[in-house]
């Protein structure tokens, strides 16, 4: 199922994601995979909250709409379904600039020749900022929430609500991110963040052109009371068009057209007025020749001037006829006009339809698409699997005569079962037991810790005479024992042959101390600190046999093995089958659920990774720790343990909420990096005591065969609020 994020570009599509991740913990998706820009960032991934999902987008969509799980898409394309979406909008011109710069930052050479304008007009990927808004109308369209850029600034908190209500989510937080915190994950992504500097940028041209074509959606939404008008209108319209091709003079013509005709009916009358002044002017020149010519005939004169006042009267009248009607035009045209504007808006209403449908059928073809590449998956599933069927079907008519022999091989199985069963309850009866004498044996360990201390001396003695005999003699037996004859200087002699004596001297100190500080030792020292475990998580289970050794100090515990590579799957069945209380997971672990790369290269090898390497090319799927906890229902406390190779962190991060009921976490760590995502033993434990964990003991430290220096060892963490980590003295 799919909850869609849109919005036009550079409106505030990036904030909704960083709020979702910040304040819900959800992790969003992008139906694009954004490889451009913030999945190519780890900084700006992972303040985003940003998950890849590495598929194209039509699989991706056909994927995400098909599953029972919510996936939260960002989107700019037009509603390619009916499913419910948060559309944020932003004021038209700072989306549009921002926009702009955006382009030319993150795609130079496709957007060389890229003028404002241009994304004004919609000459560009997504159109204009108008087409897509009235390609949602979020205000009409079902189970659909609009929110404005503004609001995040404005009032955080209800927006939070808001969100929250409308997804059906309580949110975990009410921190979000400050502006300045995101540009210092990424400057060239997070530019300004100001629409007042944005809308600054605009020319008058460029404004003036933005106010014709999207002036009435900026009022209805409330950006500006009124539409601004220019008095200087028709110098800015013609600049605009000297700057535009034909193509994109076609929508402004279209408004402009009426108002040429109006212009044309009114210059008619005008030029009709100025022949009839011009006619009236050489009536009156030649009634002045005339009177000029017939000065001694006052009579005549006198009958010209009577022939000029009449001419003048008849012109007033005239002129009062012209102004009348020049009136009469001026009403016509503001009638006229608003027939003008009932058009245009019919007009624009229209085309906003056409676009729609034109979108509906373009991501119809692309649905249609998605839908037959599903049907070709899903016959070419059918296909293999009725291949399956036809050799399973040869198989079983082959194998119906060895039916009698593999049921007596069954029930043997079933006897052994029977068998072990049985087995487990006397352990389990023997270990109820072993509890009663535990503090008599605590009270031995006592008594001979104090027995030893008392012989030191003699030893010490002992081993100076020794020294000087021929019998071959053995410093420490045992792996076990070898710091606790280092730390008291005790060595304890046992005669052995000089063959088994010479294998003995042959193992390096560190080889020694790798045997002494096993894993096995350091749990059963932790096992005594009283520590309670009810299920322990083995990341990186490989054979399950880390498993093995952990069952022998936490034996009532429920176990899950987590195994990224098949190899391991039939002794991961097998181990599950032969032991109660165990189940394990064909999957890598990781920060989100999905699929992941993998480097598959190595059986009792192998690291994850987001994006493809040289090594890791192989698509597996992902879970998370959470993830398992909460739908196997496992309960705490919980012992982890990451043997990843590197991939840690991530892990990490999917198991927030285990950690907090966690008593151990138990990590594989390394003095070197061994890929370029992978923390120093150092920094891990940094990073564990950031997480509330500090470390108690240490296991098979193991040094590189190449130099001899110091490669890895296993660090056991307990939480930072046990009362060892209360004593600061050596005793």
């Amino acid at each position: 199922m799919i909850i869609w994020l849109a919005s036009y570009p550079r409106s505030g599509n990036t904030a909704l994601r960083t709020i979702l991740y910040s304040a819900f913990g959800i992790r969003t998706y992008s139906l694009y995979d954004d490889k451009g820009d913030i999945g190519f960032r780890p900084a700006l991934r992972e303040a985003v909250g940003h998950a890849s999902h590495a598929l194209s987008e039509q699989k991706f969509y056909a994927h995400a709409s098909l599953s029972d799980e919510t996936y939260f898409v960002k989107t700019h394309d037009a509603p390619p379904d009916e499913a419910k979406a948060i559309y944020i909008v932003r004021d038209g011109r700072a989306a549009s600039v921002s926009y702009y710069h955006y382009l030319k930052d993150f795609w130079p050479a496709q957007s060389k020749t890229l003028l404002l304008k241009d994304v004004i007009l919609g000459n560009c990927s997504f159109g204009s900022w108008s087409e897509h808004f009235m390609a949602w109308s979020p205000q009409r369209r079902p189970n659909t929430l609009l929110i404005n850029f503004n609001d995040i600034a404005r009032d955080p908190a209800r927006l939070i609500d808001t969100i929250g209500a409308f997804i059906g989510q309580r949110p975990r937080s009410m921190e979000l991110p400050n502006f300045e915190d995101l540009r210092k994950a990424d400057s060239t992504f997070f530019r300004s963040g100001s629409d007042h500097k944005n809308i600054g940028e605009l020319e008058s041209d460029d404004q003036c052109l933005f106010w014709i074509l999207h002036g009435e959606l900026m009022k209805s939404l409330g950006y500006v009371d009124n539409v601004p008008t220019s008095s200087n209108l028709p110098q800015s319209i013609r600049r605009i068009f000297a700057g535009l091709g034909e193509r994109d003079q076609s929508p402004l013509k279209a408004t402009l057209s009426v108002s040429e005709v109006d212009r044309a009916a009114r210059l008619d009358v005008i030029h009709e007025r100025d022949a009839a002044i011009a006619t009236l002017q050489s009536r009156i020149a030649q009634l002045e020749q005339t009177l000029a010519a017939s000065e001694g005939d006052r009579t005549a004169r006198l009958g010209v001037i009577h022939e000029r006042d009449t001419a003048i009267a008849t012109l007033q009248g005239q002129i009062a006829q012209l102004q009348q009607t020049l009136a009469a035009s001026e009403a016509d045209r503001a009638a006229r006009l608003d027939v003008i504007h009932e058009r245009d808006a019919a007009i624009a209403a229209l085309q906003s339809r056409i676009a729609q449908l034109e979108q509906t059928l373009a991501a119809s073809e692309v649905d249609r698409a998605a839908r037959l590449d599903v049907i070709h998956e899903r016959d070419a599933a059918i296909a293999t699997l009725q291949s399956q069927i036809a050799r399973l079907e040869q198989t079983l008519a082959a194998s119906e005569a060895d039916r009698a022999a593999r049921l007596d091989v069954i029930h043997e199985r079933d006897t052994t079962i029977a068998t072990l069963h049985r087995n487990l309850e006397k352990l389990d009866v023997a270990f109820a037991g072993s509890e009663a004498d535990r503090a008599a044996r605590l009270a031995a360990i006592h008594d001979r810790d104090a027995t030893i201390n008392a012989i030191k001396a003699d030893i010490e003695q002992a081993q100076r005479a020794l020294a000087e005999t021929t019998t071959t003699q053995v410093t420490v037996i045992g792996s076990r024992w070898w710091k606790l004859g280092r730390r008291l200087n005790i060595v304890p002699s046992v005669e052995l042959p000089p063959q088994k004596l010479r294998m003995f001297r042959s193992e390096t100190p560190e080889v020694l101390a790798f045997h002494a500080a096993s894993t096995a030792r350091a749990l059963e020292k932790i096992a005594a600190r009283g520590l309670e475990i009810s299920t322990v998580i083995d990341v990186g289970a490989s054979n399950g046999m880390w498993s093995a050794v952990t069952r022998q100090s936490f034996p009532k515990a429920s176990y899950l093995l987590i195994e990224a590579q098949k190899v391991h799957k039939p002794d991961l069945i097998n181990y599950c089958l032969t032991n109660s209380n165990t189940d394990y997971v064909l999957a890598a672990a990781g920060d989100s659920i999905g699929q992941i790369y993998f480097d598959d290269s190595a059986p009792f090898g192998g690291v994850a990774s987001h994006q493809p390497t040289e090594a890791a090319r192989t698509m597996l799927p992902v879970t998370t720790i959470d993830h398992e906890v909460s739908t196997r229902r496992l309960s705490g406390p919980f012992l982890i343990k990451l043997d990843t190779h590197g991939f840690e962190v991530p892990i990490l991060q999917g198991a927030a909420e285990t950690l907090k009921h966690a008593n151990l976490v138990v990590i594989e760590v390394y003095n070197f990096k061994i890929t370029d995502q992978s923390l120093l033993f150092d920094e891990m434990c940094a990073y564990m005591r950031t997480l509330g964990f500090g470390v108690i003991d240490i296991s098979e430290p193991l040094w590189r065969q190449r130099d001899n220096a110091f490669w890895q060892l296993d660090l056991f963490f307990i939480p930072l609020t046990r009362p060892e980590f209360a004593a600061r003295t050596y005793t």
